[in-house]
């Protein structure tokens, strides 16, 4: 609180008086700053003089005094206040945060506002309050983790020391979760699946594989405490990251090792075999859905230039499905061929196709000669002129 003493030049202290009470010189001008005593040189009356002479250097006596220059006065004189007649006063900052500080005061300074506290780089103070008296005020303010800044307290009759006092900012701290991961029923498919204990929301960027893989399939389970992971390379062995802000993960990087595809045993056998094409047998069957519409590539046996495209057609039995060709195949040519569907093995296979049987006729004979006819035609039909002689009934030739 504020003192209406005025600085000035301190009076030459006289023979101090005594009031007829018998009134020290202090509590004497205690009553004449509360209005309880006039100044004068009379019995009963406050000698300005001696009063003037317990005030602090550069001072005078107010005209016109108060209780509060009572106060003041005696504060003063007890220690409380400086020679500017103002109260000392600690400060100290405690709890400071992103959303503001606890400022602490020592004696209390009661009734502080927003308005008295000032801080640097351009913060500002939101509001403030105090449920005990003024000795400690919750200040709230946007301030930043990291930052440092300088605050200025200031009131009336009031000196506080460490001002501008410092506001440091912590870093913000990141709290993780534990988390732990492992990885099992690797396919040679490429792929997993991945556990994580707690659940935690997890995408397809949160992983890193080592070499590098893209994946193809991922979708979560179990309300995200599984994870099933497509597209590794059958016979590689991964090492995965996991990786989340706020996590940490136990366990990463985690081994996959997907293993080498291992393909099924297929016997493969032909049957029925015409210029059209033949039955391919399979034991054991793929089955339609893998088989049919396959196309096989047939290679001429002695001509390797040679090669015919078939395909294979819809079953016709169990393990038995009929193949055709476009441009058919040569009678009485053989074929090899070996069958290729991702996941088997097939043994080769040979295609014997049948030479076709041709029937002959004669036609027309006559002096000059006949006409041989086939069937299947293999050249146009044509006379053909004797050249030769004919025999007789007996063995010799005739002349």
């Amino acid at each position: 609180m504020a003192v209406k003493l005025q600085p000035g030049p301190a009076p030459v202290v006289r023979d101090r008086l005594r009031d007829r009470a018998g009134r020290s010189d202090v509590t004497a001008a205690l009553d004449y700053l509360a209005g309880l005593a006039v100044a004068g040189l009379g019995s009963g009356t406050v000698n300005p003089v001696d009063m003037a002479s317990l005030l602090p250097g550069g001072f005078a006596q107010p005209s016109a005094p108060s209780p509060a220059d009572a106060v003041a006065l005696q504060e003063y004189l007890a220690g409380l206040r400086d020679s500017s007649l103002n109260v000392p006063v600690a400060v100290g900052i405690e709890n400071p945060a992103t959303s503001g500080f606890t400022l602490a005061l020592s004696p209390a300074v009661p009734g502080l506002t927003a308005s008295n506290l000032n801080l640097s780089g351009g913060a500002r103070v939101g509001s403030l309050s105090s449920d005990d008296g003024g000795a400690t005020y919750a200040v709230q303010a946007s301030l930043t983790a990291g930052q440092i800044y300088d605050l200025g307290v200031a009131d009336a009759g009031y000196r506080l020391s460490h001002s501008p006092a410092t506001v440091s900012v912590p870093q913000a701290q990141t709290v993780t979760a534990t988390v732990y991961a492992d990885v099992y029923n690797v396919t040679s498919s490429g792929t997993f699946t991945l556990l994580v204990s707690p659940a935690v929301a997890l995408s397809a960027s949160d992983l890193t594989f080592s070499p590098v893989a893209t994946i193809s399939t991922f979708s979560a389970a179990d309300g995200g405490a599984q994870y099933s992971v497509g597209g590794l390379a059958a016979g590689t062995t991964y090492s995965l990251t996991l990786h989340k802000s706020g996590f940490t993960f136990v366990g990463s990087p985690l081994t996959v090792a997907v293993p080498q595809t291992v393909a099924t045993a297929v016997y493969a056998t032909v049957g029925g075999v015409s210029v059209g094409g033949f039955t391919l047998g399979l034991a054991p069957d793929p089955g339609p859905g893998a088989v049919t519409g396959m196309t096989l590539m047939l290679t001429e046996v002695g001509n390797a230039s040679v090669t015919v495209t078939a395909t294979v057609g819809p079953s016709v039995g169990a393990g038995q499905y009929s193949v055709t060709t476009a441009s058919g195949l040569a009678p009485g040519v053989r074929y090899t061929f070996t069958p290729v569907l991702a996941g088997y093995a097939f043994s080769a296979a040979t295609v014997d196709v049948p030479a076709e049987s041709v029937a002959t006729a004669v036609y027309s004979p006559a002096t000059g000669g006949f006409t041989l006819a086939s069937t299947p035609p293999a050249t146009t039909p044509r006379r053909w002129p004797i050249t030769s002689r004919m025999s007789s009934t007996r063995g010799r030739p005739r002349r």
